[in-house]
């Protein structure tokens, strides 16, 4: 009887641990897996689109793995190798974005980032001047289609000491700026000029372009670039002002 005890005891001991020793056991993943992720999409302003047919690729696999967007705007890139990737985001009407340190590990990835896109600008910028007045400065911008409440249009300035001034060769831009009026009156303001680098004194030169509301902005991680797929190339020449 008490060797059956003890059999009993060494028995339920081993079952404890064993269970221990599984709990420690991690599943075995693979080395590849699915990643999923969903895309929002939008005109140049606020208005929702279908979100179909949007290309969705890795950057740099062999051969390309890719898929297309359903109506929900969905998408599953099938049995991809685990790292970190950099996905771009193509459709016709629609600036290239990338959306970049994508990590994907242990099984099935969901992209957390639901990129909003938006589609090419339509604004162009026909005329641009400056005024400076004291310590005020003030960069006036002619859009067509004509600027109005009921019809935003949505600008970035950009500013460089160079007058080889464009949207890839700058030393600052502004943020997303929303026009109502035409033209439209965007007034600098001095610590964000001296914020980009300028000085009192220097002589600064400015361009605007037509922009989307979504502007689809990333880094490009081989030239650390800034890139701007949404804007609308057609504008006027840079002007210039005296930093005061």
């Amino acid at each position: 009887m008490k060797k059956l005890g003890l059999l009993i005891l060494i028995s339920l001991i081993i079952g404890v641990f064993s269970c221990k020793d599984g709990e420690d056991i991690e599943p075995d993943y693979g080395t590849k897996a699915d990643l999923l992720g969903s895309v929002k999409l939008f005109n140049e302003g606020t208005l929702e689109l279908p979100n179909d047919s949007m290309i969705v690729s890795i950057i740099g696999s062999h051969p390309i793995i890719s898929d297309t967007t359903d109506a929900d705007g969905n998408f599953i890139l099938k049995d991809v190798n685990y790292g970190t990737y950099s996905i771009s985001y193509s459709k016709n009407g629609f600036g290239f974005f990338t959306l970049n340190h994508v990590y994907h590990q242990k099984g099935e990835t969901f992209i957390s980032t639901i990129p909003q896109l938006g589609q090419y600008s339509s604004t162009h910028i026909t005329q641009l001047t400056a005024n400076v007045g004291g310590s005020n400065i003030s960069i006036f911008a002619t859009t067509d289609p004509n600027a109005s409440s009921g019809n935003m249009r949505y600008l970035r300035f950009f500013f460089s000491a160079s007058d080889n001034i464009s949207s890839i060769h700058y030393d600052g831009f502004s943020s997303i700026v929303i026009a109502q009026m035409n033209p439209f009156e965007y007034k600098l303001n001095l610590h964000k000029l001296i914020d980009m680098g300028f000085n009192s004194g220097d002589k600064i030169w400015v361009k605007a372009y037509g922009e989307s509301l979504h502007s689809n902005d990333y880094i490009d991680l081989i030239t650390g670039n800034h890139i701007f797929p949404n804007l609308n190339l057609h504008s006027a020449a840079a002007v210039s002002f005296i930093m005061p």
